[in-house]
C-alpha cells in the first residue's frame, strides 16, 4: 500500500490504489466553497468508475466548504495561505514530479494561473486543461478590471493549454472574447449524480416544521444568495402570491445577500416564506418541494434545474443562455423572462391549476436529467484525457 506523503502546508494522499502509468491526474481548484465548479470537482473525485491515479490540491480552505465522502483522499492547502503563495507552487511542483502527473486539470482562476506557471516554467510536456465554468461569461463581483485581466490571461495561455467549456454559450465567449481556437475547446455539459439524487418523498417533516405541510404546495429556491441568482425575483413572486394560503415558499442556500434576504422577508411580512439556510443534503430539499424556481439573471450552464428534475420536481427557470440549452419550454420546464416576478408567479399558478402539465414536466424532466448523468460524463472525460495524452489532438 502506498505511503502517505505530507506537505508543509497540507497533505496529499492517493485517491486510488490502482495506478495507470499513462494517466496520473492532478486536479487543482481555488477552494471548495459552494458552487458549480466545486460540485463538478467533488463528483469527479468521488467517482470510482475509472482506474486513473487521481489527486486533488485545494489552494485555499474557504469556510463553509463542501464535504467529501472520504476526506482522507485529498490534498489541502493551508487555510492561512494566500492561494498563489510560494508554498502552494512548491507543493504542487513536488506532487507533479513525485507522482509523475500527466494531466493538470485546473478549475477557477488562481488554479489556472498555477497551471500555466507549471507548464511554462517547469513541465513543458505536461498536459494542462482549463475547465471554464463561466468566468469568461461574467463575474459575480461585477469588476470590469477583473474581467479584463482574466480575458487577457486566457489569451496568453491559449496556445499552451486545452479548454473544457460547460456550455455552447461559454464556448462562444471563449472564442469571441479570448480568441481561443475552436479546436482547443471541448464541450462537456455538467452532470447530475443520479445515484445520489433519487426522489425521497415523505421527508418533508424532517426539513419543515409545518404540521399541515402535506396540504401545501411547496415552491423552492436553492442556490447562492447573490444578486444574479434572482432571489429578489423569487421573493417578489412570493409577495404577489401572499393571498394563496396553500402555497409555501422555501429558500435554501447561503451567500453575501443572506442578511438582505432576511430583512426583505421581515419587511414585507412574508409569512408564506421560510429561509432554511445552507442544506448539506440537497435531497432533503428537493424531496420537500413540488415546484423549483431558478430565476437566475444569467448562467454559464445551470446545474440546479437538472438536480430538481432528477428528483421529480417540476421546474420554472429563466430563459437565459446556458440554461436554455438544457430546458425546453412546456416540454420539460416552464421558461420565463429574467427579472420578471409576475411571470414567475403566473407560472406557479399555472402549474397548480394544470396538473397534467405539471406531471408532463415532471416526467420529461426526469428523462432530461438522465441525459446528463455522471457515468456518461466520466466516460467522455476519460476519452478526452486519453486522446490528449496520446497526442491525438496535439
Amino acid at each position: 500500500m502506498p505511503k502517505k506523503s505530507p506537505s508543509k502546508s497540507g497533505k496529499y494522499l492517493f485517491l486510488n490504489r490502482k495506478f495507470n502509468s499513462k494517466m496520473n491526474i492532478l486536479y487543482l481548484i481555488d477552494h471548495m466553497g459552494f458552487g458549480g465548479a466545486q460540485t463538478v470537482v467533488k463528483g469527479i473525485i468521488e467517482d470510482k468508475s475509472n482506474l486513473e491515479a487521481k489527486y486533488l490540491y485545494i489552494l485555499h480552505k474557504k469556510k463553509p466548504q463542501m464535504h467529501f465522502k472520504n476526506n482522507r483522499n485529498f490534498i489541502f492547502g493551508n487555510e492561512k495561505v494566500f492561494p498563489l503563495s510560494i508554498s502552494n507552487f512548491r507543493n504542487i511542483k513536488k506532487i507533479i514530479e513525485e507522482k509523475k502527473i500527466n494531466i493538470l486539470h485546473c478549475h477557477l482562476f488562481a488554479s489556472e494561473i498555477v497551471g500555466l506557471v507549471m507548464k511554462t516554467m517547469f513541465f513543458p510536456n505536461l498536459t494542462v486543461i482549463f475547465h471554464e465554468h463561466g468566468k469568461i461569461v461574467g463575474s459575480d463581483n461585477k469588476s470590469c478590471l477583473n474581467s479584463k485581466i482574466y480575458v487577457n490571461f486566457l489569451k496568453i495561455a491559449k496556445n499552451k493549454v486545452y479548454f473544457i467549456a460547460v456550455s455552447k454559450f461559454t464556448t462562444k465567449f471563449l472564442i469571441k472574447k479570448a480568441n481561443i481556437p475552436a479546436n482547443k475547446i471541448y464541450l462537456m455539459y455538467n452532470f447530475v449524480d443520479l445515484n445520489r439524487l433519487t426522489a425521497e418523498k415523505g421527508k418533508r417533516s424532517s426539513l419543515i416544521e409545518h404540521n399541515d405541510i402535506q396540504n401545501k404546495i411547496v415552491v423552492g429556491f436553492i442556490g447562492r444568495l447573490i444578486e444574479r441568482k434572482g432571489w429578489r425575483d423569487f421573493l417578489e413572486a412570493a409577495k404577489i402570491l401572499k393571498k394563496h394560503n396553500k402555497i409555501l415558499f422555501l429558500i435554501a442556500g447561503d451567500g453575501k445577500d443572506r442578511n438582505n434576504l432576511l430583512e426583505e422577508i421581515s419587511k414585507y411580512k412574508l409569512h408564506n416564506t421560510e429561509y432554511l439556510g445552507y442544506i448539506d443534503d440537497i435531497r432533503l430539499f428537493y424531496s420537500a418541494i413540488d415546484i423549483l424556481v431558478v430565476p437566475s439573471h444569467w448562467e454559464p450552464l445551470g446545474l440546479t434545474p437538472l438536480e430538481g428534475q432528477s428528483m421529480g420536481v417540476s421546474v420554472i427557470a429563466t430563459n437565459v443562455p446556458g440554461m436554455s440549452e438544457l430546458l425546453e419550454h412546456k416540454v420539460n420546464a416552464i421558461l420565463v423572462k429574467k427579472h420578471n416576478p409576475k411571470e414567475i408567479s403566473e407560472s406557479i399558478e399555472l402549474l397548480i391549476k394544470d396538473q397534467r402539465l405539471k406531471e408532463k414536466l415532471k416526467n420529461n424532466g426526469i428523462k432530461n436529467a438522465m441525459r446528463y448523468n455522471i457515468d456518461q460524463y466520466m466516460t467522455k472525460l476519460d476519452n478526452l484525457y486519453t486522446s490528449l495524452v496520446s497526442g491525438e489532438h496535439k
